[in-house]
């Protein structure tokens, strides 16, 4: 697995996990109107708020693996001209232009070397 491969499955966990999120609070939102009296509602409420906790850490571990494996894989340079291009870090695009950078480094230093 290339270090672009790996950068875009970290990506996709990224983005399922804040899908995820975005679908049970939904959810939660839904049940919670549905709700008659005070008790269903806080019954409701227990129950999807240690739903959304644990994805809230799962989202940031993933997140976080994403964010280090960046920083450590690529070039900072390339990171920072990548993200001005893209304004999202957890996007395909940035990625692209990472690649794109990443690859205009590495070329310029085998024609250095040459």
């Amino acid at each position: 697995m290339t270090k672009y491969e790996k950068a875009e499955k970290l990506r996709k966990d990224c983005n399922s996990d804040s899908s995820r999120m975005k679908k049970i609070t939904s959810e939660w939102e839904k049940q919670a109107n549905k709700a008659s009296t005070m008790q269903e509602r806080q019954e409701i409420d227990k129950m999807y708020q240690s739903r959304v906790n644990s994805l809230e850490k799962k989202e940031d571990r993933s997140y976080e693996a994403y964010y280090n494996y960046i920083h450590s894989a690529f070039h900072r340079d390339d990171i920072d001209k990548a993200l001005k291009l893209s304004r999202n870090f957890v996007s395909i695009r940035f990625l692209r232009f990472l690649q794109m950078y990443d690859q205009k480094r590495m070329k310029k230093g085998r024609q250095m070397s040459a």
